[in-house]
């Protein structure tokens, strides 16, 4: 069980004057600290996503399966809450659990990792978040290349599939899109 503080960094609820876990910075995996009713699960009870989470394995594959009961748990742990958690909430715990899988998707990187899927970023949900980014990360050359074999080089691969986060990433977006 994860304690309060270690749910929040991995969350990015931490607000930005707030004494840092381990004295890292988490924010630079980006914030979710405005988004009050995954904040308030994340503080006060984490179950609901705990559970969700629980269908996503550490390592070895991860089946459709597997995602669309995680994305069913991740909806029902917003039951009675007046916003619910969306694709930005949901990528990012499946990003931070399985960085060689799941990209997170988010307001300043939308529009790019959806154009270098040909999807259109309007449409990019939790319920399409498989076929339409998943599948084709997957598919893609660069993420079937063989781990290489230099320390660094395999690090690095082995969390490829969010470093579509850092490729694609516009700090501007937000502000556009508003």
């Amino acid at each position: 069980m994860m304690s309060r503080n270690e749910r929040r960094a991995i969350a990015g609820t931490y607000g930005p004057i707030e004494k840092k876990l381990d004295d890292l910075d988490w924010n630079w995996f980006g914030t979710m600290f405005g988004q009050g009713d995954f904040k308030n699960l994340v503080n006060e009870s984490p179950d609901g996503l705990s559970k969700a989470l629980d269908h996503v394995t550490l390592d070895g594959d991860v089946t459709e399966e597997q995602f669309r009961a995680f994305a069913n748990d991740f909806d029902a742990a917003f039951k009675g809450k007046a916003h619910k958690g969306r694709i930005a909430t949901a990528s990012r715990l499946l990003a931070m659990k399985r960085p060689d899988l799941f990209a997170a998707v988010n307001e300043a990187n939308r529009r790019g990792i959806c154009a270098a899927f040909g999807v259109a970023s309007s449409t990019l949900n939790l319920k399409n978040y498989w076929e339409r980014i998943v599948v084709p990360t997957q598919l893609s050359p660069w993420w079937q290349h063989p781990r290489p074999r230099n320390a660094l080089n395999a690090r690095i691969w082995d969390n490829r599939a969010a470093l579509l986060d850092c490729i694609y990433y516009h700090p501007n977006a937000k502000k556009s899109e508003n």
